[in-house]
C-alpha cells in the first residue's frame, strides 16, 4: 500500500476536507468519497436528513463555531471519513488543523454558472417571499439561523443578491484556498474530471464503475420551495385557522344564548 492509501485505510477521522463552496459539485464529491473510503461523507444534507433533535444539535455547533466559541470537532464528526460542502468547508482552515494528515479537495466550477446555480436552488429561502414566511412562523429555525450565519451574512457579508459581490467572494475564496493549503495537499477537481485524478490524489485504486455525476437541482429547488409553504402551513396558517375557528364558534353559541 502506499502512505496515503495506508493512512486513509487505518484513520478512524476524517480523512478528506472539502473547501468548495456548496453548488460546485460537492454531492457528486461526497458520493464518489463515500464509495472510495467505505465511510459516510458529511454534507449539508446530511444535516438535514437527521432527526429534528440531532439537526438542531449540528446546526447548533457549526453556528457556535462561526460566533468563535470552542466546538469539538472530532465528537460532532465522529464516524464520517470525510466532510465536504458547507457549513464544513467555511471551516477548512479550523479542519486542517484538527486533521493534520488530511487532504484538501477544493471543488471547483466556472463562476458565472456557480452563481446561477446558487441563486436558484439554496438560495431561496433567502428571497422573497420564502423569507417573509419563515419570519411568520412559531420555530426558532436553528438549521435556517445557521445557514444564515455561516454562509449569507459571514461570507457573503449578507450581499449574495448583488452578483458582482457573490462572484469576487467566490473568486477570492479559491484563491485564498490555493494559498493556504500546501500543494501536496490539495486537489483543485472538478467532477467531470472523473475518478483518475481524485484516486491518483488520495492514492487509491479507480473503481469499475462510472464517476458518480449527481444532479440534485431541480429536486433541491422543489424541497427548498416546498418547505418553506410546508412550514408557514403547519405553523402558521393552521393554527390561526383553528383558533379563529375556536373563536368563531364560541362566539356563535354565545350569540345563540
Amino acid at each position: 500500500l502506499s502512505l496515503s492509501l495506508s493512512l486513509l485505510m487505518s484513520a478512524d477521522e476524517i480523512q478528506v476536507i472539502g473547501a468548495g463552496f456548496g453548488r460546485t459539485g460537492t454531492m457528486s464529491l461526497k458520493v464518489a468519497l463515500e464509495r472510495l473510503l467505505g465511510k459516510p461523507c458529511y454534507h449539508m444534507f446530511e444535516v438535514l436528513r437527521e432527526d429534528e433533535q440531532t439537526s438542531n444539535l449540528h446546526s447548533r455547533a457549526w453556528l457556535q463555531l462561526s460566533q468563535g466559541h470552542d466546538v469539538n470537532l472530532r465528537a460532532l464528526l465522529a464516524g464520517y471519513g470525510a466532510a465536504v460542502d458547507f457549513p464544513a468547508a467555511a471551516f477548512y482552515k479550523r479542519l486542517m488543523e484538527e486533521y493534520p494528515q488530511a487532504k484538501v479537495i477544493l471543488t471547483a466550477r466556472d463562476p458565472q454558472k456557480w452563481y446561477d446555480s446558487v441563486a436558484s436552488t439554496i438560495y431561496i429561502p433567502q428571497t422573497f417571499p420564502y423569507w417573509l414566511l419563515r419570519r411568520l412562523t412559531f420555530s426558532k429555525h436553528t438549521h435556517e439561523s445557521m445557514v444564515r450565519a455561516v454562509i449569507w451574512d459571514s461570507l457573503f457579508h449578507g450581499r449574495f443578491w448583488e452578483r458582482d459581490t457573490a462572484l469576487q467572494v467566490y473568486e477570492d475564496w479559491c484563491r485564498e484556498v490555493r494559498r493556504h493549503v500546501p500543494p501536496e495537499r490539495l486537489l483543485v477537481f472538478e467532477p467531470k474530471q472523473g475518478w483518475q485524478p481524485l484516486c491518483a490524489f488520495l492514492g487509491l485504486p479507480v473503481p469499475a464503475e462510472p464517476f458518480p455525476h449527481v444532479n440534485e437541482g431541480e429536486d433541491l429547488r422543489r424541497a427548498l420551495t416546498w418547505g418553506s409553504w410546508a412550514g408557514f402551513l403547519r405553523e402558521f396558517v393552521l393554527p390561526v385557522a383553528a383558533v379563529a375557528g375556536i373563536t368563531a364558534s364560541f362566539l356563535w353559541k354565545k350569540h345563540r344564548g
